[in-house]
């Protein structure tokens, strides 16, 4: 069996579609293209990059389309940056579009949209068909205009507006209605501009801006121990962003408002919590109405004026339409960046002019709009300043970044320039040199022949 598009030969893979173009074989042909799908999906990454490497849409629903608008959104990111630095070629001749981290894995698109891999691939999260690690970045699929990276899996979407996953499978996050591992990219859905994947939920927003989730809890339908959903269901309507964190997620609607659910002291927020009483013996805190709120299992409403996010394993970060940035939840290591080492319960202001911020674990980094790289939280060399002390307010790291990717102890950098930087574990190829120890700072990612 050969590949349609590309002629890639399938023969002997247990596949259905192309490990090296994405496109459907013959016994699963892809779907048809939707009309402006796949201009409105390589708009939303543009603005995504500008917006937050760590948030997967920003879009608006418009009227009398079935496609999805950006004008407002834009609009107010517009406000903020008044000049937009464009991401130039780097020394490898290639132009690097956007980056993500998984748990062990890294990724990065090129403008052409192929995807490129490196890093840990126990589970085949890499998408090369192999479970072997990769040290050097190797190209693993094309037409590729989304990715996000969870722990042990990977999903993309790709430019029709079909979303795939590949990789661990155990609380069924891929989504394809079942617990399989997957080496090969399997089908999910169609028509998602978005998608966010975490340590066991994954979280997908459609072109008619509904949110669907599926996996192990978090994913805002039922208790997050009980509610296992190997296939996508429907969350709620109007979402424009999403992040999935490790324990909780997080929402932003059209009209800009923030909604979040999950445990613990990420979603919690005085808005929503009145007090705490006794239920059966147990001390638990309670909404207004007196109802328990041990587990935000449904989607509550946090803040407004919000146009982008980030989820850490236990902490928020959010980007208001005025460029300033807000933190809540955990904060044993100073992830939010407020100078103490104390949980927070309510959005907090960190600093401003902010357009971009990705969360981890228990660490941060933000762009600023004169391309100023931060970084904050716990650092075993994941935070790029040189050192592996921990940090409790922003601390610089770089100038001219355009883009920002981290995860529990790798962070990944696009400048402005197009060159790719790495640090924290190390375990590829770095400036032509192969290094299994961790950097404390930023060094250039190059691709050998």
């Amino acid at each position: 069996m050969f590949c349609k598009k590309c002629g890639h030969d399938l023969t002997g893979l247990d596949a259905v579609f192309c490990l090296k173009c994405g496109t459907g074989t013959s016994a699963s042909p892809a779907p048809k293209k939707p009309k402006k799908l796949a201009v409105l999906i390589a708009v939303a990454a543009a603005i995504v990059l500008i917006a937050s490497a760590g948030v997967f849409s920003l879009l608006s629903e418009s009227e009398g389309d079935a496609t999805l608008g950006l004008a407002d959104i834009a609009g107010n990111i517009a406000d903020i940056v008044d000049d937009v630095v464009s991401i130039g070629t780097g020394v490898d001749n290639v132009i690097w579009t956007s980056v993500e981290v998984g748990g062990n894995s890294s990724f990065a698109m090129q403008s052409d949209g192929s995807l490129w891999a490196w890093g840990g691939n126990h589970h085949g999260e890499l998408g090369d068909g192999t479970t072997e690690n990769q040290n050097n970045p190797i190209q693993v699929m094309e037409d590729v205009a989304y990715i996000s990276a969870g722990q042990t899996y990977t999903m993309i979407i790709d430019s029709y507006g079909t979303l795939r996953g590949i990789g661990a499978n155990q609380n069924g996050q891929l989504g394809d209605g079942t617990v399989a591992q997957r080496q090969y990219f399997t089908w999910v859905m169609n028509d998602v501009v978005a998608v966010s994947a975490s340590t066991s939920h994954t979280m997908a927003i459609r072109t008619d801006g509904t949110l669907w989730g599926w996996g192990r809890g978090q994913h805002g339908y039922g208790n997050r121990n009980s509610s296992i959903h190997h296939s996508p269901i429907h969350i709620m309507d109007n979402v424009v962003a999403v992040s999935a964190g490790g324990s909780h997620t997080a929402a932003i609607t059209s009209d800009g408002s923030l909604w979040a659910w999950g445990s613990g002291a990420e979603v919690r927020s005085l808005r929503n919590v009145s007090h705490s009483r006794t239920i059966d013996g147990v001390m638990v805190l309670v909404d207004i109405d007196g109802n328990p709120m041990d587990d935000f299992t449904m989607p509550v409403h946090i803040m407004d004026d919000v146009i982008a996010i980030a989820t850490g394993q236990s902490h928020t970060v959010a980007i208001r339409t005025d460029g300033s940035l807000w933190a809540w939840g955990s904060n044993q290591q100073g992830q939010l960046g407020n100078g103490l080492n104390t949980d927070v319960h309510d959005p907090i202001h960190i600093m401003d002019d902010v357009i971009a911020v990705s969360a981890s674990d228990q660490h941060t980094m933000a762009i600023t709009t004169d391309g100023t790289l931060w970084a904050w939280g716990s650092n075993g060399g994941q935070l790029g300043d040189g050192t592996t002390t921990m940090r409790h307010v922003p601390t610089r790291i770089m100038d001219g970044v355009a883009a920002v990717s981290t995860s529990f102890n790798t962070t990944i950098a696009i400048t402005t320039d197009g060159a790719l930087w790495s640090w924290g574990s190390g375990q590829m190829r770095l400036g032509g040199e192969r290094t299994f120890d961790n950097m404390h700072s930023p060094m250039r990612v190059t691709i050998l022949d």
